[in-house]
């Protein structure tokens, strides 16, 4: 592909990604059932500057319906747009005061401070047994006027200037084999996020098989047509001027190393050239497709890789777009190595956090007291543990984190920490409800009880219900779904005191 005359889409999709969505920022990054709406907005609230959604397959997304529903949500448990962090032990009720999560007060103290606040839920209905499954495929916080005026945005500035409705920038990392079906998924949810990115690193056998993730690395065309199917569906002439600002929606993708310098380099550019050049970034996994985490990351590597892109196709990688390094990072202070280019001979521009972040959200946190190892000493006690977990569990019942989630999150962090593996972990494989996790992160037992109970966020409908299903797959496939108003659809409350009511 030639890189001469090239036309004015081309022109524009380079001038669009000049100033990077990631460039200076610590990003969290996307986990498959841990990175749910709970999980952002609590990374958000520590300090991430952008949140990613786990991987979403595009198959399934792309039959998605957008359903607004009104979940009943603590004030104090709201993101805020001013960027103030309060301590993960301290999160803000109101002005007046706060509520201390390492006290066993129960929590209708903060439930007094309810609001409605909707919710945008992309859902499908699968069979399951004789009934309908209502699966949550992907949430978010609506960018309607009510959310604005709880979370204090202006009103007046078409809601998109500087309004991230989770905290901070919302970026739908999805799974994809096929440019179309690709586009179709990204069509779906685009209006309700702030970015678009393609994994192209995932080395599971479930994404390898479906010629999705790390199978793109050695398909860089077809990697790089997924990603121009995306960017020409969301960033078309029409949507874009129906768009406030006539905001566009950035386009990345994430990806890793090849053992050779050489190949890492060419398979970028071709994925970039193919793309008709409408990346604004590629993130770096410092590992290759073959290595798993408890591998040391090839940091020096990975570095080697980027400086050469830009020395050898400055045309192809300009100063405008940004890699974001990723491997290993461990805490704040480690990712602003790369943010803020103390490292001279980085030439990263930002940082993606992952596990640590998994363990520990805190991480994000810009003035932690401790640079230690993280698993080793910045959670070496049940105490801090159980500050953390706390927050993060009740974080987890208000924005209805379904329960195999919360299951799947909690076992793999409990595992990790010395001080309650033996004890806790065992007894969390166990557990059948939010109710027992939550006295197994240390609420005492009458609030976790009554307070978190039985409740599993899952919904089983009779089959008759597949009339309003079929009237709601009507609307999204008319296109008007995709635009869809704000206004929240009725629906049975599914846990009292948290949800609408019918």
């Amino acid at each position: 592909m030639t890189l001469h005359n090239e036309p004015a889409s081309v022109v524009e999709a380079r001038v669009t990604s000049s100033s990077s969505l990631y460039r200076g920022q610590v990003i969290a990054g996307p986990m498959v059932r841990v990175s749910a709406l709970a999980f952002r907005v609590l990374c958000a609230n520590q300090g991430a500057g952008v949140v990613f959604t786990e991987e979403m397959v595009s198959a399934k997304l792309s039959k998605a319906t957008r359903e607004v529903v009104v979940y009943r949500i603590p004030f104090g448990l709201l993101p805020n747009n001013n960027k103030t962090r309060p301590p993960i032990d301290m999160i803000r009720l109101s002005n007046e005061g706060t509520f201390d999560l390492s006290s066993n007060e129960s929590m209708a103290q903060v439930n007094a401070r309810l609001v409605d606040v909707d919710v945008v839920e992309y859902v499908v209905y699968e069979a399951f047994k004789n009934m309908l499954k209502r699966q949550v495929v992907f949430s978010t916080i609506a960018r309607s006027d009510r959310n604005r005026l709880h979370q204090h945005v202006d009103l007046d500035d078409g809601g998109n200037t500087g309004y991230y409705p989770e905290g901070s920038p919302l970026v739908a990392q999805l799974g994809a084999a096929d440019p179309a079906v690709a586009a179709a998924a990204a069509s779906v949810v685009c209006e309700d996020v702030d970015g678009i990115d393609v994994n192209m690193g995932c080395p599971k056998k479930f994404s390898i098989d479906n010629g999705m993730g790390a199978a793109l690395m050695s398909a860089p065309e077809r990697a790089g047509a997924i990603l121009k199917a995306i960017n020409d569906a969301v960033n078309s002439p029409d949507r874009v001027a129906s768009r406030p600002h006539h905001r566009r929606i950035p386009i990345s993708f994430k990806t890793r190393v090849f053992s050779d310098v050489s190949a890492s380099v060419s398979q970028l550019r071709r994925v970039v050239e193919c793309s008709g050049f409408c990346v604004h970034a590629i993130t770096l996994h410092a590992r290759t497709r073959d290595q798993r985490s408890e591998t040391a990351p090839l940091q020096s590597h990975a570095e080697l890789v980027v400086t050469q892109c830009r020395r050898e196709h400055p045309t192809v990688f300009p100063e405008g777009l940004c890699f974001v390094y990723n491997g290993s990072v461990d805490h704040r202070e480690q990712a602003d190595l790369f943010v803020k280019r103390r490292l001279h001979t980085s030439p990263f521009e930002g940082a993606m956090l992952s596990r640590s972040a998994m363990w520990d959200p805190s991480v994000f946190t810009a003035h932690r007291h401790t640079t230690a190892p993280f698993v080793s000493e910045a959670l070496g006690s049940p105490a801090e543990i159980s500050r953390v977990y706390k927050a993060m569990m009740l974080l987890h019942r208000v924005y209805h984190t379904n329960f195999t989630y919360v299951k799947y999150h909690l076992t793999r962090s409990y595992q990790e920490f010395p001080c309650v593996k033996k004890t806790v972990h065992p007894k969390m494989q166990s557990a059948r409800s939010y109710g027992a996790f939550a006295e197994l992160v240390g609420f005492d037992r009458e609030t976790a009880q009554r307070d978190f109970g039985m409740i599993t966020f899952e919904e089983l409908l009779p089959k008759s219900a597949t009339v309003g299903k079929q009237d709601a797959v009507r609307q999204r496939e008319s296109g008007d779904e995709i635009l869809a108003s704000d206004a929240p659809v009725a629906k049975e409350a599914r846990v009292e005191g948290l949800t609408s009511s019918a």
